[in-house]
């Protein structure tokens, strides 16, 4: 995240893919399936055999490698690429029943959608975290994504609305 936030994406993209390798060796110890030795931006889905054995910690770990991965696309304007990173990271989360993951990711996806230009979507799964964030009583997931979904408005020149989310 650092290194992503320094503008050294590349950098970023290598760590994050090392640590995906980590996790999928973690889930996989004694490599009965293949672990992906690439530096390729978007890995793939982990093999049914692992997926079976994995542990809550290990999904959660691999999940949140996943969404970090997306955030690092997102920064880059590579609004697709982060979506597919998401929709893993939003998976692994629902497989592990960790409802707070899942609405983190939903709240990462809202500047994906919105920089592809899908603002409705963007909404819908800003929406979609509040409900979460609020079924599991998080309200500083919730202060977290009103503030996105103000932000959102504002760029759409919705300033009085931005204000309410904002004070929200």
């Amino acid at each position: 995240k650092v290194y992503n936030n320094l503008g050294n994406h590349d950098e970023s993209l290598k760590n994050l893919n090392a640590s995906m390798a980590i996790w999928r060796q973690i889930d996989n110890p004694q490599n009965t399936a293949s672990v992906p030795n690439s530096t390729a931006p978007s890995p793939s889905g982990p093999s049914q055999a692992t997926a079976a054995s994995r542990t809550t910690t290990n999904l959660n770990g691999e999940a949140g490698t996943l969404d970090n991965l997306g955030r690092a696309y997102s920064d880059m304007g590579q609004g697709l690429e982060a979506l597919k990173d998401y929709d893993q990271a939003i998976a692994l989360f629902r497989q592990a029943g960790e409802r707070n993951g899942e609405a983190l990711v939903l709240n990462d996806m809202g500047p994906a959608y919105a920089e592809l230009g899908q603002k409705q979507k963007s909404l819908e799964v800003y929406n979609q975290a509040i409900q979460i964030w609020h079924e599991t009583g998080n309200r500083q997931g919730e202060a977290l994504t009103l503030n996105d979904m103000g932000r959102l408005y504002r760029d759409l020149g919705l300033q009085q609305t931005a204000m309410d989310y904002y004070n929200q």
